[in-house]
C-alpha cells in the first residue's frame, strides 16, 4: 500500500478504525454477559461482534433488551 497518496492514508485510517471498533465491540459483548438479558441475545451479540465487528454497535443501540444494567 502506497502511504504517500491520500487514498492510501484514507484506507489505512479506515482499516485502523474498523479494527479498533471491532475489538471494542468484542470486548463489550463479553462485558454484556454480566448484565441482565437473555442468553440468546448475548450469544447473538458475541457472534455479531466476532464476525461483523463494528456492525455490533447497531445491534447494541437498537436492541433495548440487550445488555441491560
Amino acid at each position: 500500500m502506497d502511504m504517500d497518496s491520500s487514498g492510501g492514508i484514507i484506507v489505512w485510517l479506515f482499516l485502523t478504525f474498523w479494527i479498533l471498533a471491532g475489538l471494542t465491540a468484542f470486548g463489550m459483548s463479553l462485558v454484556c454477559f454480566g448484565y441482565k438479558g437473555s442468553v440468546l441475545e448475548k450469544i447473538v451479540g458475541l457472534l455479531l461482534a466476532f464476525f461483523l465487528g463494528p456492525f455490533y454497535w447497531i445491534y447494541y443501540m437498537y436492541n433495548g433488551a440487550y445488555c441491560v444494567k
